[in-house]
């Protein structure tokens, strides 16, 4: 099957819906498909563009938090600076 070389052919910019010539019309960025004029190109935000993530994320021997000052423990303050009074001590 032969095809027309598109020379002399017009097409619409699905876009704005003018007319052009079919050679000088160039698919989106934004929508695959979408025939548009060069001028009426929509260009993908670089947010929109999947995120490639080459840094490793996990550890492969972790070690477990020891850390005295976590916030889950007030025994630390109690112990440190002798305040039981603020934690339902007797005094």
């Amino acid at each position: 099957m032969r095809y027309a070389t598109g020379k002399r052919a017009w097409a619409m910019c699905r876009r704005c819906g003018m007319r052009g010539f079919y050679r000088d019309m160039v698919e989106d960025g934004q929508y695959p498909g979408l025939v548009v004029h060069p001028y009426c190109r929509d260009e993908k935000h670089p947010t929109e563009k999947p995120y490639m993530a080459d840094d490793a994320v996990i550890l492969r021997k972790p070690s477990p938090d020891t850390d005295d000052d976590s916030p889950g423990s007030s025994t630390t303050l109690v112990s440190a600076f002798g305040w039981d009074h603020y934690f339902g001590g007797n005094t």
